[in-house]
């Protein structure tokens, strides 16, 4: 907090099973991959978000599910431990940044992810430009594409 920067990471597809730790959802363990995000689908209201103490288990982060928009899906943002006092503010900024209508995610990151994204067209690209055939073939060709059959 020294230039007070917070750094923020925020997750889409949330597929933790943390929920199912927890009495209340006990009764859902025994259905295999029973989501956090499957748990509290439409649950939150929008601008409404979730944190649980006792979940907690990333070295060094909080993890938190919200609602920032219309969608009844959650997002997840995780926060460095040190700047949990900033939870209300972080959690207030996202659901301010975040189309009302959107999927959930705040706007300027679906443009950044929208300029950066390594499409598979490219990576296939760079792979035919920059790596020998017989490299390429050793290690991005599947042994099932050899079958004699």
């Amino acid at each position: 907090m020294e230039r007070d920067v917070l750094l923020v990471g925020v997750s889409e597809e949330i597929t933790t099973e943390n929920l199912v730790k927890l009495t209340e959802f006990a009764s859902y363990k025994r259905y295999s991959h029973t989501y956090d995000r499957d748990l509290l689908f439409g649950v939150l209201q929008p601008g409404e978000w979730l944190y649980i103490k006792e979940l907690q288990h990333k070295a060094g982060l909080q993890s938190v599910w919200a609602r920032f928009s219309s969608d009844p899906a959650i997002t997840g943002f995780d926060l460095l431990e040190e700047q949990e006092n900033e939870r209300d503010t972080i959690a207030e900024v996202l659901y301010t940044l975040t189309p009302q209508d959107g999927r959930g995610i705040p706007l300027w990151l679906d443009m950044i992810d929208h300029e950066v994204r390594v499409t598979d067209q490219f990576v296939n690209a760079m792979v035919d430009q920059y790596i020998h055939p017989e490299l390429k073939q050793r290690f991005f060709t599947k042994k099932r594409s050899n079958r004699p059959y």
